[in-house]
């Protein structure tokens, strides 16, 4: 696969657009939300006036639809949780069902923001956005960084030290560098057999970007994946076993995360070892508070906590409340969804996300497409740990565009091998 790219007009329309949605903040300027959904919602108009191949949609209609079944799945479960009890919190019940409203109808924008693009430009919506992803950051973070902060404190910022303000507000960009390590992650699966200089400089950059953005769960995450390749992934040519052993630890690994926020174990390590979590063991011992870890425990309903929170921070003038450091997002999607969910259904998504929508994969678009989803499933899960990925712009499209793009790869090789990749 090469990755020069020649611009038409619609690609390159796609590309400024992307690039203006994905960055949303320049230093200490960010984007209203509304703005990025209006963004998005500008290529999703545009792109009608593009032209799109039937034969492309009905490759992507099958994955469009496994993502989005576990969003309506929520809504549907939260309507009738709520229906038994209406929401209780700070704010008035109405505020609660808008709150889900605007929460989902962002998560389907972005759903179709990434389908419109993939029914475009088949394949080439990797190298676009790819593209896009790495100008993004240069243009509006790494450049400016280096000649607005010292190298020596960038350096020093990436390595986890405090104090370095003027690089940090440069560098560290979430949103923008874990979608990058989606797309890292499917550029090393398409190029490792046989890599040239220009995938391997492209490989390199993305690292240092996330190396020096600070992402240490990302890189973690990119570890795992490749741990996971070359000791389990590449010898074990059963696949089903593969993803089934792999689900299973996921799941687990889940539950017992979950356990130790409540029984407040995580808080004794962090207190005993000086583990700085930067105000997320508040977070989660708040929510643990006022919920409970139990097989019957029935969840608050998907998006409560971003509400209860935007009411937190309003009726108190910041996010200190009770002695607690309350978080937006909660910064761990896996507690926000078991706090939101309840418990049942937080193990339903958690066995949907890690299993049978990879599993579904593998029977109607091949193995080397449920292998692409099951690896970068992996990384997304490792995000889950400590990070608000679920509902980050640049994560889920870049996550629906690559396993979109795995379908339209074409090494036959791949394609039909038993064991996937």
């Amino acid at each position: 696969m090469k990755y020069r790219i020649n611009f038409k007009k619609e690609e390159a329309v796609f590309v400024i657009i992307t690039i203006m949605t994905i960055t949303r903040g320049v230093y200490t300027f960010n984007a209203n939300v509304y703005i990025t959904n209006g963004l998005a919602m500008v290529w999703i108009l545009y792109s009608y006036f593009c032209k799109a191949s039937k034969n492309n949609k009905k490759i992507i209609a099958p994955i469009i639809k496994l993502y989005t079944i576990p969003l309506i799945g929520m809504i549907l479960y939260t309507i009738i949780l709520w229906a038994f009890k209406k929401p209780s919190g700070l704010g008035s019940s109405i505020g609660y069902y808008t709150r889900l409203v605007s929460n989902f109808l962002w998560l389907f924008i972005m759903t179709f923001y990434a389908y419109r693009a993939l029914i475009v430009f088949g394949i080439k919506t990797f190298k676009l956005y790819l593209f896009s992803f790495v100008a993004s950051y240069s243009v509006f973070s790494f450049i400016p960084a280096l000649i607005k902060a010292r190298p020596l404190d960038m350096l020093r910022y990436a390595l986890g030290g405090d104090g370095y303000v003027e690089a940090e507000r440069w560098l560290e960009k979430t949103d923008v560098l874990f979608g990058l390590g989606v797309l890292f992650v499917f550029l090393f699966i398409t190029q490792k057999r046989k890599i040239n200089k220009y995938s391997l400089s492209l490989m390199v950059t993305m690292i240092l970007f996330l190396f020096i953005g600070n992402k240490r769960i990302e890189l973690g995450g990119i570890f795992a994946v490749l741990v996971y390749y070359y000791l389990i992934d590449s010898k074990l040519k059963n696949f089903n076993s593969k993803l089934l052993s792999l689900s299973i630890i996921q799941m687990l690994a889940a539950i017992i995360f979950i356990y130790i926020i409540y029984s407040g174990f995580l808080t004794e390590i962090a207190l005993k070892y000086n583990v700085n979590f930067n105000f997320r063991i508040d977070t989660w011992t708040y929510w643990a508070g006022r919920t409970n870890f139990s097989f019957f425990y029935p969840g608050l309903g998907s998006s409560f906590v971003d509400k209860e929170t935007f009411n937190i921070v309003n009726a108190n003038n910041g996010f200190l409340y009770n002695g607690y450091i309350i978080l937006n997002g909660m910064h761990s999607d896996l507690m926000k969804k078991y706090v939101e969910l309840g418990f049942v259904p937080f193990l339903l998504w958690t066995w949907y996300i890690s299993y049978y929508r990879i599993k579904k994969l593998s029977k109607c678009r091949g193995k080397f497409v449920a292998d692409v989803c099951m690896l970068v499933s992996l990384l997304i899960f490792v995000l889950y740990y400590t990070d608000n990925s679920f509902d980050y712009f640049d994560t889920v499209t870049s996550t629906i565009i690559v396993v979109g793009c795995a379908c339209f790869y074409t090494d036959d090789k791949l394609q039909n091998k038993k064991g996937g990749l």
